[in-house]
């Protein structure tokens, strides 16, 4: 999948080659550019046809991919036979290679970081791309309907979630991540893992989403376990007109930078308890390019999905997160989930 881009890319930075390698379960770039999820090395070079180099594990799923495939000589070691194949320097993504390999690799070749570039290419979706996502999209709005319209039978943040997993398995999918589910107080911590306590009165935090045919979805809604204060209620409104304002932003300028401005903006004086970036790519991997934060370089582009989950955390006391999925097409930006108000259960 878009190789004659990445080759490209190698052709300008004057790279004989893009090297990915993972040698148990599989690179994430590996499967995206080769079409290959297994163990070895994917070997993209800059003007010829890319080959994959495996051990015998490996050897016949590795052939399924369409592409050439060498069986990794035992006497040799991984990069001394890619030597054999290639010459000169080589891209890797660096922030996603093992020190071990990345030292191995420095032993015969000159090696270049090339992380941004392969993330930029991926975050520009095919149709076939956004047809998964659009669809693991719909699966988890579904399942949380489902898990929100019966609440009221869970004991525990631990049922909550338990639910969720069972309801993704059940639809032949998989967590894009492990489930949050935050009540009171917990929904304070972004990033709480649930337990085996019981659910109390006030903000509910879920955070979860399903990957379908490898494709990820990344919803978050806060409900409410009984009935808000008129407080309670405006806080709630508050973030939610911070999505707002961060959605309205898109139309006017694509830097992600702005558009995380625009929504602190909305906060106001709240801004103080909103900790984290307004939101992420997502595709592949739940956390992808671009980074929607104060310091972001990054600009939405034609094509990219994204999220936009401001929210507010008092320490000990609440939290609120209201995250949706977005592409953007022909400059607009489209939501991809359900947008709903505050619900109480």
């Amino acid at each position: 999948m878009k190789i004659p881009e990445l080759q490209a890319i190698l052709r300008k930075k004057k790279l004989s080659a893009a090297v990915f390698v993972s040698l148990e379960h599989g690179d994430v770039h590996m499967d995206y550019f080769g079409c290959y999820s297994g163990g070895g090395l994917l070997c993209v070079p800059a003007r010829k046809k890319p080959f994959i180099i495996t051990h015998e594990l490996e050897f016949e799923r590795a052939k399924t991919s369409g592409l050439r495939v060498f069986l990794w000589p035992r006497k040799k070691r991984l990069f001394e036979f890619l030597s054999t194949k290639i010459r000169g320097a080589i891209g890797m993504d660096l922030p996603s290679t093992s020190t071990p390999i990345f030292i191995a690799a420095k032993k015969k070749f000159k090696v270049k970081d090339i992380h941004e570039e392969v993330l930029k290419i991926r975050s520009a979706k095919t149709k076939e791309e956004l047809r998964k996502i659009k669809r693991a999209c719909v699966i988890a709005d579904e399942i949380l309907d489902s898990c929100v319209n019966q609440f009221k039978k869970f004991k525990t943040e631990k049922d909550v979630a338990t639910f969720l997993e069972l309801e993704t398995i059940g639809r032949g999918c998989s967590l894009a991540f492990p489930v949050i589910v935050a009540s009171e107080k917990n929904a304070s911590m972004p990033h709480y893992e649930p337990r085996n306590v019981k659910l109390n009165k006030g903000f509910c935090v879920l955070d979860f989403g399903v990957k379908f045919d490898g494709y990820c979805s990344d919803i978050t809604r806060t409900i409410y376990l009984g009935k808000p204060s008129p407080k309670e209620i405006a806080l709630y409104k508050l973030v939610q007109g911070a999505q707002d304002a961060a959605f309205l932003e898109i139309s006017k300028t694509k830097s992600c930078k702005k558009i995380h401005l625009a929504a602190c903006k909305a906060l106001g004086k709240e801004n103080r308890y909103f900790i984290h970036s307004l939101g992420h790519g997502f595709g592949l991997e739940v956390h992808e390019y671009p980074g929607l934060s104060s310091l972001s370089p990054h600009k939405i582009e034609e094509g990219m999905t994204f999220t936009i989950e401001p929210g507010i955390y008092l320490p000990k006391k609440l939290g609120i997160r209201i995250e949706a999925d977005y592409v953007l097409l022909k400059g607009e930006a489209v939501r991809l989930t359900k947008q709903t108000g505050l619900i109480s259960v």
